[in-house]
């Protein structure tokens, strides 16, 4: 399941590169798809691993990318070609107390600092992603608690989706408008909806990014950590509180059913996973994070044979 360099996918994604180059329509026979998990700064390992993936060349060959959460912001960065920049939002803008403070205990995860940091500082080039040959999506989560599939391209401020698919609930502890309907962080109640994915887009291929280590299976929440998330959610329905409380559970049941051969069949499914956990929810240590985000590139390149990466 993990990626390997002689796995099938490798070699269909080398293939369906080298068909869009040449123009080649055969490309569309094998249906490509990313999905971006994601886990605050940990997001981190995921970015450094599409930092890998635009070095290698496989910018244009996904048909379409799914970001969660954190693999949202990694996602827009990714199509919009600027994987190195957004490298520089974590190891820069997100170790600031501006981003995390626990004295502020309303919004200890101040979303909207990052959203500045996206429209002004590290500016996300959204036209270039609404050229991008791939369809973006963000998850988001609606405040009945059900994970919804927005598509970036089609909204009037991709930023401000993105925001919806970041704005964790308790850390962030906002809803974000967009149109007439509310929404929170993608991850809230179904951090990986791999099932729903498969079924919506019927793809051929998938690459899976997570930002936590395959054996990692620990679902437990203290007593303690029970009473301030529904402390914090006390505004949100009973429904998707439950949800919330179970959202480990249902990652774990994601990553689960992907060794279901009914769902699977024909599918080439792998996935990008670091080997240890080297940073948190919430880590702000400027060398750990460069080093989780050097082995999702080395990971890549390791996969794909580049001699060595750009320096970031």
């Amino acid at each position: 399941m993990e990626l390997q360099r002689d796995s099938s996918f490798a070699k269909r994604l080398q293939y369906k590169a080298r068909l869009l180059r040449s123009r080649d329509r055969a490309h569309e026979k094998i249906k490509t798809v990313l999905i971006v998990a994601g886990g605050g700064m940990e997001g981190i390992f995921g970015m450094g691993v599409l930092h890998g993936l635009s070095e290698a060349g496989f910018l244009d060959a996904f048909d379409v990318v799914v970001g969660i959460s954190a693999g949202a912001c990694d996602s827009a960065y990714f199509l919009s070609n600027q994987t190195s920049l957004a490298l520089t939002v974590y190891l820069e803008d997100l170790i600031d107390d501006r981003f995390i403070n626990f004295h502020r205990l309303s919004k200890v995860v101040d979303i909207d600092y990052l959203e500045n940091v996206f429209r002004k500082k590290k500016k996300l080039d959204t036209g270039a992603i609404r050229k991008a040959r791939p369809d973006l999506y963000f998850s988001v989560t609606e405040l009945d608690g059900k994970e919804k599939l927005i598509e970036a391209k089609k909204l009037d401020d991709i930023i401000t989706g993105l925001k919806a698919s970041m704005a964790m609930p308790v850390l962030y502890n906002r809803k974000v408008t967009i149109g007439k309907e509310k929404f929170v962080d993608g991850g809230a109640t179904k951090p990986l909806p791999v099932k729903e994915i498969i079924e919506r887009f019927r793809p051929t291929d998938v690459l899976i990014v997570v930002n936590e280590p395959l054996d990692h299976k620990d679902d437990s929440i203290s007593f303690l950590e029970k009473m301030a998330i529904k402390l914090y959610l006390h505004k949100f329905s009973k429904r998707f509180q439950e949800a919330f409380l179970r959202r480990n559970r249902a990652y774990h049941h994601s990553l689960h059913i992907l060794e279901n051969e009914r769902l699977l069949d024909g599918i080439n499914v792998n996935i990008v996973a670091p080997v240890r956990f080297g940073v948190g929810l919430i880590t702000q240590d400027p060398k750990k994070l460069k080093e989780e985000a050097e082995e999702g590139t080395r990971k890549i390149i390791s996969i794909f044979g580049i001699s060595k990466p750009r320096k970031q």
